[in-house]
Order: structure tokens, then C-alpha cells, then sequence
């Protein structure tokens, strides 16, 4: 089995976890987007806030033994939301990586059933510190292992 249906359950998790849902409607009283796009800050219009952008910026293959091969895929999110208060805005920022992550590494998560599915693991995360405010803005990473079996 391929990428893709990993690349479309970080989706499907992120429209359809109750936490993240709860999380999001109750700070921002919205819906979080979620796209699978590569766009740039200034593409990003404020009826799509708050929103995450998943991107698979590189694959790393780990082992390769006949036709099966093992690859450490990396998704990245670019996860954004709106607050005009900068001190809410230092908070919430950690508060929504925190329910994302929590989302993505949780023992049943989605994700872990899709087939081919080694493990998952965080990476790095960095944000904006405000920079843009009233928007903020943080990156995660994700390692997926994977066997992918050719023939």
C-alpha cells in the first residue's frame, strides 16, 4: 500500500476528531480548515482561519530488502488561527499544538489503522511567536514509518 491514504487520514483525523472539534469551536466559535496544499501566508484569506495545510515535504528510506521497502515519511502541518488579544494568542497557540498532537499520537488513532503503518512519531515544532499577530502561525512535524511492499 502507498502514502496516499495516510496523507488522507491526517485529514480525515483533523475534520473528524471530537477533541480537536470541541477545541476549536469552543476558543474560536468556527471550523477548522484542512487542506492539502502548498500555499503561501498571504494565500490564505481570513474566512479559512483557523486552518491547518498538511504537506509531505520528504521521504527518507530507511531499508530496502527484495520487494518491500521501509520509508520514514514526513508530514508537516502548517497550522494557523486568528486572535487579537496577544496574550490569549501566547496561549492558544500552545493549546492547539497540544490537542493536535494529542490527536495524531493517541493509541487508537486513525492513523495507526491504516496498512503499512510502522508507527508515528512526533517531530519538530516550532511557531511564530506572535510575529504576525493578530494571526499565529506554528509548523509540526511527523515521522510515519512505513513498509511499502512493490510487486
Amino acid at each position: 500500500m502507498g502514502f496516499l491514504p495516510v496523507f488522507d487520514g491526517f485529514k480525515t483525523l483533523l475534520e473528524t476528531d471530537a477533541d480537536i472539534i470541541a477545541f476549536v469551536s469552543g476558543k474560536w466559535n468556527a471550523t477548522l480548515t484542512v487542506k492539502q496544499v502548498f500555499k503561501k501566508k498571504p494565500e490564505i484569506g481570513n474566512e479559512e482561519m483557523p486552518i491547518v495545510l498538511i504537506t509531505a515535504p520528504r521521504t527518507k528510506k530507511e531499508q530496502e530488502t527484495g520487494i518491500s521497502h521501509e520509508r520514514k515519511r514526513i508530514v508537516r502541518l502548517y497550522c494557523g488561527f486568528k486572535q487579537h488579544n496577544k496574550e490569549l494568542g501566547a496561549r492558544e497557540i500552545i493549546e492547539f499544538e497540544e490537542v493536535l498532537d494529542k490527536a495524531i499520537l493517541k493509541s487508537d488513532s486513525l492513523l495507526r489503522s491504516i496498512p503499512g503503518v510502522d508507527s508515528i512519531e512526533a517531530g519538530d515544532e516550532e511557531n511564530d511567536e506572535g510575529a504576525n499577530h493578530p494571526d499565529y502561525f506554528l509548523v509540526m512535524e511527523y515521522s510515519v514509518l512505513m513498509e511499502e511492499v512493490y510487486g
